[in-house]
């Protein structure tokens, strides 16, 4: 396996784990404070945003070394795979559970903000 696409491959599940932390405890926040209908909200939002990150990662990473335009094409496929699994998740959250629209839309933020900032994190040195 090339050094690069190993990088990115643990990039890619230290970000999900990132995110998958941060959406419960904002869940177990949002359920100490609002009660359980809310906590199901963030963990509907964030976990969209999880597996939808990481739907979207296996894309990008999973085809191994290729040509630029087939890395685009991944990338693309992967964005759009992203997005529309975040947007089912979004219309089954609030049109058929009826989940609270701010602890969800909350969720999907810090997903996407705890992906932001394990993504640009430096890894620690195995040195």
């Amino acid at each position: 396996m090339q050094p690069s696409l190993s990088v990115a491959r643990r990039t890619a599940v230290r970000a999900s784990a990132w995110q998958a932390v941060a959406v419960l405890v904002l869940a177990v926040v949002f359920g100490l404070a609002a009660g359980p209908a809310h906590a199901a909200g963030v963990l509907v939002g964030g976990f969209a945003m999880v597996l939808g990150s990481a739907l979207a990662a296996w894309f990008m990473v999973g085809g191994g070394v290729n040509p630029a335009g087939v890395v685009l094409g991944r990338w693309f496929l992967g964005m759009v795979a992203k997005w529309l699994l975040v947007l089912v998740a979004l219309w089954l959250g609030l049109a058929v559970w009826r989940v609270p629209a701010l602890p969800l839309l909350a969720g999907l933020v810090v997903a996407l903000l705890a992906h932001v900032i394990a993504s640009t994190r430096r890894p620690r040195s195995t040195r």
